[in-house]
């Protein structure tokens, strides 16, 4: 006579494979935890350890989240459930800047109205995402109170937009359309990302932040009485336009109010939005002179021209032929020379 031993599966890595196999063979319309239980004991009475025979731990329902994968628990019904297509799905409609917990659960309702996050999982949902689905999404925690953020795992932010995106957090900006002020931002920014004096409205025009945030800008100037306004036309088509804050800086003509307006050719480097494009019909400098003249009863504006050494010439002929009567003077320079030309109207 062969005597058998009752061998009671406890182990959750032994039940889950027992689970596995019964939502991998669930109806779509769900299984029951009765149901559930009457397989898992069908499927380990046909399975021997040696002499012994394994029989079902009381306990089973521990190892659920070991399989949560694959389906979700509402009531006392387990569905099978193609989480990788719906966590894909929930993660296309996740803003840049992530969301909270309660806004993801609602995205997951969204694709699964019956699933409940208190009950479905069996584990907190920051740990299922983490554990299942960091392929999709990536959890962060918000600097101030700890909460979980969830988002979508994608491209590579660059450096500038992830850099404003944790002062976002920081300050607490986690859902879109709100306007964070610059004045709000800046100081919380990497020193070593600071753009120099005057520059930080084309810091916030670069592709690279415009791609992940709207830049929406309202300036307000106080000008000094002892400041007098003043207007650089730079001529692209001989300077480079990579150059232009360096040079204006040297010149020291960036400390005062000072309004810059580039001439380029189509095919030339951008500088911003509001740059002027010269087609190969028309000379820079005769575009730059017909600018002026239309200001020219400003009198308060200082006009200044940054163009290259071989166009100074060209622009002292252009506007001498451009200008009107009054007398005004103009400002040429150049990148390598600190010789400053007055031309006058005549």
């Amino acid at each position: 006579m062969v005597m058998r031993r009752c061998v009671v599966v406890r182990s959750t890595a032994q039940l889950a494979v027992f689970l596995r196999d019964v939502v991998q063979h669930a109806p779509s319309s769900g299984i029951s935890f009765v149901d559930i239980e009457s397989e898992l004991k069908e499927r380990m009475q046909t399975l021997k350890v040696g002499a012994d025979v394994l029989e079902l731990s009381s306990s089973w329902r521990d190892a659920l989240p070991e399989v949560n994968g694959t389906h979700f628990i509402s009531g006392t019904t387990l569905y099978p459930c193609n989480w990788e297509e719906k966590m894909q799905n929930v993660a296309a409609s996740i803003p840049y800047e992530g969301v909270i917990e309660k806004e993801l659960i609602g995205r997951i309702i969204e694709e699964e109205s019956r699933f409940s996050p208190t009950v479905s999982l069996g584990e907190p949902i920051s740990k299922w995402v983490q554990r299942r689905f960091s392929n999709i999404l990536w959890v962060s925690r918000s600097a101030t109170n700890g909460t979980p953020i969830y988002h979508a795992v994608g491209e590579p932010l660059s450096l500038e937009a992830e850099c404003i995106t944790r002062v976002l957090q920081l300050l607490g900006r986690r859902k879109l359309p709100v306007y964070t002020d610059v004045n709000l931002i800046v100081p919380l920014l990497p020193v070593s990302m600071s753009p120099k004096k005057g520059n930080w409205l084309r810091f916030f025009e670069r592709q690279a932040v415009q791609d992940h945030f709207d830049v929406d800008v309202e300036a307000y100037v106080r000008v000094s009485p002892d400041c007098s306004p003043s207007t650089v036309f730079v001529d692209a088509t001989s300077v480079e336009v990579a150059r232009v804050d360096d040079i204006l800086a040297a010149k020291g003509i960036l400390d005062s109010l000072c309004v810059i307006k580039v001439f380029r050719r189509p095919n030339d480097p951008v500088w911003s939005t509001d740059d002027v494009i010269v087609q190969s019909f028309l000379e820079p400098e005769h575009a730059i002179g017909a600018a002026i003249a239309l200001m020219e009863k400003r009198n308060d504006v200082k006009f200044y021209i940054l163009c290259g050494d071989e166009a100074k010439k060209r622009y002292k002929t252009a506007l001498g032929d451009l200008l009107g009567q009054e007398e005004t003077i103009i400002t040429i320079f150049t990148p390598n020379s600190n010789e400053e030309i007055s031309v006058n109207k005549r």
